[in-house]
């Protein structure tokens, strides 16, 4: 653990912390190293208040994809025995492209995370799914701060339904997400006869698209919609020529069905001012809220059973 933040300090705290036992000063290079200090350097005993022997580290680039500290560490150069300092930059995300899987997993005992960027859950799926988790602890000892300007968010949980919104979180980092498309369609033909196979063509149509969103993303009302039209296959003859060869031509056919209307995705954007719902009654739930209609749970901003320091001086959106 660090050195005591107040109070008295001896050479006996500082070695502690070091894990090194015997005789030492002030000067030598391992606890002149724990506040950053080069030889003959002046020194203060109050600059060691809170010193940690720690590997630290900044994330500098964007990450896109569920993350551990430790594996972010090790990319980094840790040698895998002392804790870690991990600071996330200004305007440097993580977000996991997967709402079962957590952004960022703090599984080092003892470390930090210090965010001045953004770490926010995948939004879930439309048709009630549940919105990702931000950061998951599973180490004891974790301090984390979330500095002014910063955000930290769980996904929207996906409207309810099979028309549902997407949650929060599912477009690219704080972008908003497309209205859903207008055009579907369905698959007609096919079979096989004595004499002919039949191929399969495509038949399309105009369809709802749900409205996209800075947060939450639009449900659509009804789940389908009646799509009838024609179009064109290939039949192949069984049956070959005196050349050996199989005779094909075109034959035009007609359908008619019930296509599935396309909600829209979550949307990405980070504001500290404004955080909303998908359109329309089963929208996709903003950061860190259910879907509507019954949809998906919200994806917490912290999630974890362990004991842990919080500081908060930016925005939240969801459980802590």
């Amino acid at each position: 653990m660090p050195v005591t933040s107040s109070g008295a300090i001896s050479i006996q705290n500082i070695m502690t912390e070091l894990g090194i036992s015997g005789s030492t000063s002030l000067n030598d290079a391992d606890v002149r190293g724990l506040i950053g200090k080069t030889a003959g350097a002046q020194m203060s005993m109050t600059e060691w208040y809170g010193a940690q022997d720690a590997f630290s580290f900044n994330v500098t680039t964007g990450i896109d994809g569920a993350s551990t500290l430790s594996t972010l560490a090790t990319a980094a150069g840790w040698d895998g025995t002392v804790p870690i300092i991990m600071t996330v930059d200004s305007g440097v995300h993580i977000r996991s492209t997967d709402s079962a899987s957590p952004s960022l997993t703090i599984d080092v005992a003892d470390s930090q995370v210090i965010n001045s960027g953004a770490i926010f859950g995948r939004g879930g799926n439309s048709n009630s799914g549940a919105g990702g988790h931000a950061i998951s602890i599973t180490a004891s000892g974790t301090t984390v701060t979330n500095n002014f300007g910063a955000f930290i968010a769980g996904g929207g949980g996906g409207g309810g339904g099979v028309g549902g919104g997407g949650g929060a979180g599912q477009s690219a980092y704080n972008t908003a997400s497309s209205n859903g498309s207008t055009t579907g369609g369905f698959t007609v033909g096919g079979g096989v006869t004595p004499n002919v196979t039949y191929g399969y063509c495509t038949i399309t149509g105009t369809v709802q698209g749900g409205t996209g969103g800075p947060q939450g993303g639009g449900g659509v009302v009804p789940s389908t919609s009646y799509v009838s039209g024609g179009c064109t296959l290939v039949a192949t003859s069984n049956t070959p020529d005196g050349n050996g060869n199989y005779a094909t031509y075109n034959q035009g056919v007609n359908g008619s069905s019930n296509v599935a209307n396309n909600p829209a995705l979550g949307g990405s954007v980070l504001s500290s001012t404004s955080n909303t719902d998908g359109a329309n009654t089963n929208g996709g739930g903003g950061w860190g809220r259910s879907g509507e209609n019954g949809g998906g749970a919200a994806g917490y901003a912290i999630n974890t059973g362990q004991s842990y320091t919080y500081t908060n001086n930016g925005t939240v959106y969801g459980s802590v």
